[in-house]
């Protein structure tokens, strides 16, 4: 596949208030020649966001992004799962902005989620240490202690009466 090179924002990413969506294109070229037009929108929703991108080599990209607006006005969450149906007192929000949600779809490393996620995976790895001491306690008290009876009989004796 041969590689993308970005030319600039034809529009900057912009969040709509009224639709709850963030929409954002940018021009490039490919090696080999070749110009691409890429769109994207992004609709909020109450439990993540949906992503609707477009991706064409049109000479008119007003009418690239006319056909995306079309597509992003179509879609529609269903009952209950819209931005407006936001519970702030059961519901989870993001902990970062539109600029933050932006920066991760198109791939740029954030420093602060990125360490809270490597942060979570080690220590997902070494809860195990925290359930040793657990397992040892379990096997000493399940491990039978032997008796006379059971004594005499391993040793191939008889039981005393």
């Amino acid at each position: 596949m041969p590689a993308l090179h970005v030319l600039g924002w034809e529009q900057a990413p912009t969040y709509n208030r009224d639709t709850h969506a963030v929409l954002w294109s940018f021009n490039g070229t490919r090696d080999g020649g070749g110009r691409i037009f890429n769109a994207a929108v992004l609709k909020l929703g109450r439990y993540g966001f949906e992503r609707i991108v477009l991706i064409d080599n049109t000479a008119a990209p007003a009418d690239a992004m006319a056909e995306l607006l079309l597509v992003a006005n179509a879609h529609q969450f269903v009952p209950g799962a819209t931005y407006g149906d936001y519970v702030p007192s059961t519901d989870h929000a993001a902990t970062y902005g539109i600029a933050g949600l932006v920066a991760g779809v198109l791939g740029v490393k954030l420093v602060k989620v990125g360490a809270l996620v490597g942060l979570a995976v080690f220590a997902k790895k070494l809860v195990w240490l925290a359930v040793l001491p657990f397992v040892w306690l379990w096997r000493k008290v399940r491990r039978k202690k032997p008796t006379k009876t059971s004594a005499a009989s391993s040793a191939g004796g008889v039981p005393e009466a």
